[in-house]
């Protein structure tokens, strides 16, 4: 939860540095500088959703490869529905990270 409050906070302050660099009210020193840390805060901001998001698909690839491993060792009925479902969960927390 509190990553989440952190990447948050940078987007409102990213956005909010971005608008005033864009409006120039400053000096030509100051919009350049509040263009280097909007760029800045917009770079973390990245990088911490590619975090959560590469883990995302890390836990699905477990998830589905388990079922897959299963359905090779005894394609039954049964290990073809546990696929499909797999599939469906590794599907949903993906999902959950793009919210």
């Amino acid at each position: 939860m509190s990553q989440m409050i952190w990447k948050n906070f940078i987007g409102i302050v990213s956005i909010t540095v971005s608008s005033l660099a864009a409006a120039r009210i400053f000096p030509q020193v100051g919009t350049t500088v509040l263009s280097v840390t909007a760029a800045i805060l917009t770079s973390i901001l990245t990088f911490l959703g590619l975090g959560a998001m590469a883990s995302a698909y890390k836990a699905a690839w477990r998830v589905v490869d388990r079922a897959t491993f299963r359905y090779r060792k005894n394609p039954t009925e049964d290990t073809r529905k546990a696929l499909y479902d797999a599939i469906e969960e590794g599907e949903r927390i993906i999902a959950e990270v793009d919210r």
